[in-house]
């Protein structure tokens, strides 16, 4: 029996040894990497960037659709592929901890057709997870996933967990196609884009029905993302983005957004259903949802303009 316990304390111990010299190796690797969106355009814009006047939030949208150096101010996009409004709240928390919010003016996307659909957009605070033991905003939202969350995270490499092939291949292949453009990741066109696009037009045309909407949910993190904007003397502005199509239910969800800002007192720029004849030609469209670097470049002279209106 005291052969067993020995033999017990020992693996404890060379299993906590091999968590916490694994650990430190990712987290030295997770440092030192400024490519890629599994952090380490997050370490780009945090060690290497000046506080810009005006930064970009958002998903893909975002990211191929502005243009920073299009804008009335000084501004970098931060906006991440695929990401939702969880991850933008949280990433505004990590932001306000290394004091490198904006000087003037946080430029939030809000796409509600796929903010509102699923509860799956919490668990998108997991992609902060390298913040878990550094910011109490994620980790009492990551805990707050699930009950055996909190004794994961007990393990100090688990906050790479599924990250770790992305990590090494940034690490050993960093690009600068994203950060030598303040974070722009322009779309470029395809041969068959415009085939494509013709046909996802007929299927959004032919959807029957409205999303299940979250919207209690994703207001709330709307709100904290206001509240720290306010807390740091910034203008948070809305904004989404055009698109070729948008009818039946998702139109639904744009209006609630819009009755939100005007009852917060928050500015929002809706180009959703803009009749905008300057992006009607789809040679100016990547897909249904994303412009290409020529139609980005036309949409973020017109947004710069608005937003300068609002800075007035």
């Amino acid at each position: 029996m005291k052969k067993i316990l020995i033999f017990l304390v020992g693996l404890f111990v060379c299993l906590l040894l091999t968590d916490i010299i694994v650990s430190k190796i990712l987290t030295n690797l997770y440092e030192q990497n400024y490519s890629g969106q599994s952090g380490g355009e997050i370490n780009f814009y945090l060690k290497t960037q000046e506080t810009p006047e005006l930064l970009i939030l958002g998903n893909s949208t975002a990211r191929q659709h502005i243009i920073p150096d299009s804008m009335p101010v000084s501004a970098y996009n931060l906006a991440h592929n695929g990401m939702r409004i969880a991850f933008q709240a949280g990433l505004v928390s990590v932001l306000e901890q290394q004091q490198k919010l904006p000087q003037k003016v946080v430029l939030l996307l809000v796409q509600p057709e796929d903010d509102f659909v699923s509860d799956e957009i919490l668990k998108e605070f997991k992609k902060l997870s390298f913040y878990y033991n550094k910011n109490s905003y994620i980790k009492s939202s990551i805990n707050a996933l699930d009950k055996h969350e909190r004794i994961k995270y007990l393990i100090n490499s688990y906050r790479f967990n599924g990250s770790i092939p992305s990590l090494l291949k940034n690490v050993l292949r960093p690009s600068n196609e994203v950060t030598s453009k303040k974070g722009f990741s322009p779309n470029i066109g395809q041969t068959f884009d415009s085939i494509r696009l013709e046909k996802a037009i007929r299927n959004h045309e032919n959807r029957i029905g409205e999303a299940q909407y979250m919207f209690y949910v994703c207001i709330s993190f709307v709100n904290y993302i206001n509240a720290v904007c306010k807390e740091n003397n910034i203008q948070l502005i809305l904004f989404s983005s055009p698109k070729i199509y948008l009818g039946g239910g998702y139109q639904k969800p744009y209006n609630f957004i819009r009755e939100y800002s005007e009852s917060e007192n928050i500015p929002y720029l809706d180009y959703s259903n803009a009749d905008l004849q300057e992006l009607k030609a789809l040679s100016l469209w990547a897909d249904s949802k994303h412009l290409n670097r020529q139609g980005a470049s036309i949409f973020s002279s017109i947004l710069s303009k608005d937003i300068q209106k609002l800075l007035q």
